[in-house]
């Protein structure tokens, strides 16, 4: 017995531009763990290295790219704001 009625459902939206900086970060993570998991010893502090670098520049350049949208028009979803302030202090985490 079905209580809920599908027809009243809405999916929820998902700001996956606003989320991509924490995936890349966060694949990046996963990619480290399996690199230091299988990779040969030699090997791993170099790659997992690069890793990282690459990882957190990506974050960076994305953060940049968002800047000029959202200056011009800051976007609301739910709870989350994205403003200039909101992409400053993602930009400080990343090069923290």
């Amino acid at each position: 017995m079905n209580v809920l009625s599908t027809a009243s459902f809405q999916a929820p939206t998902i700001a996956w531009a606003s989320l991509v900086p924490v995936i890349i970060v966060l694949g990046a993570a996963v990619a480290a763990v399996l690199v230091e998991a299988f990779a040969p010893q030699k090997a791993r502090r170099l790659t997992v290295i690069v890793i990282g670098l690459v990882a957190t520049l990506a974050a960076g350049v994305v953060i940049a790219v968002r800047w000029s949208g959202v200056v011009a028009v800051p976007s609301s979803a739910g709870e989350y704001i994205e403003d200039p302030l909101t992409l400053v202090a993602q930009f400080i985490l990343v090069v923290v």
